[in-house]
C-alpha cells in the first residue's frame, strides 16, 4: 500500500547513518568545528541539528507522496486503509489531509495524534505539518482554527504565523 513505500525508501536511505551515527558524530567533533560566531560545536548541538535535518527530510518525503496521492476522491480511498496502528502512517495521513485542504478532518487527526504521543520529535513533526497547513491554506484564526493555533503554537509563534499568512496571501495574488 501507498503508506508503506515512503517508510521503505527512508529506511533504505537512512539505515547506514542510523547504524553509524555515534561514529559519524565523533568524527565530526574530532575536527573541533565551530559555529559562525566562533563557538565550539558540542555533541548536543550536533545531535539536535542532525535530528532537525532528519525530521525535515522525512517530512519532505512524506509530503511528496501526500501531494500526489491525496487528490480528490483519492483521499476517501486512503482513509479506508488501516493506518491507526502505525504512527508513521498516521503522520502521513495527516499530511494527506493537509494537502487535501479539509481543515476539520486535518485538525481532528492532528490533535488526536499529538495528544497520543510522548515523543518530542514526533510532536515537533506534527506541529510542522500544522504550521504548513496554516501557511498554505487561507485560514481565519477564529473558532476551531484559533483553538488549533493555540494548541500548537505559543503567542509569539502565532504572531509570526499571522505575518507569514499575510505575506503568502499577497504573493499568491
Amino acid at each position: 500500500m501507498l503508506y508503506t513505500y515512503p517508510n521503505k525508501l527512508l529506511y533504505f536511505m537512512l539505515k547506514d547513518i542510523d547504524q553509524n551515527i555515534d561514529r559519524l558524530i565523533d568524527e565530526i567533533l574530532s575536527q573541533n568545528p565551530k559555529t559562525k560566531r566562533g563557538m565550539l560545536i558540542t555533541k548536543d548541538m550536533l545531535e539536535k541539528s542532525l535530528q532537525t535535518q532528519a525530521m525535515v527530510y522525512i517530512l519532505s518525503i512524506y509530503d511528496f507522496v501526500a501531494c500526489t496521492a491525496s487528490v480528490g476522491k483519492g483521499m476517501d480511498e486512503l482513509n479506508k486503509f488501516s493506518y491507526d496502528d502505525n504512527l508513521n502512517y498516521m503522520l502521513q495521513n495527516i499530511m494527506m489531509e493537509e494537502n487535501n485542504g479539509n481543515f476539520h478532518n486535518f485538525s481532528m487527526k492532528a490533535e488526536k495524534l499529538y495528544d497520543s504521543v510522548d515523543s518530542d520529535m514526533l510532536k515537533d513533526m506534527i506541529s510542522m505539518v500544522v504550521r504548513k497547513y496554516f501557511l498554505n491554506h487561507e485560514v481565519v484564526l477564529n473558532g476551531r482554527a484559533q483553538h488549533v493555533a493555540d494548541k500548537f503554537f505559543g503567542q509569539e509563534d502565532r504572531k509570526k504565523l499571522q505575518v507569514l499568512q499575510v505575506k503568502n496571501h499577497i504573493v499568491k495574488k
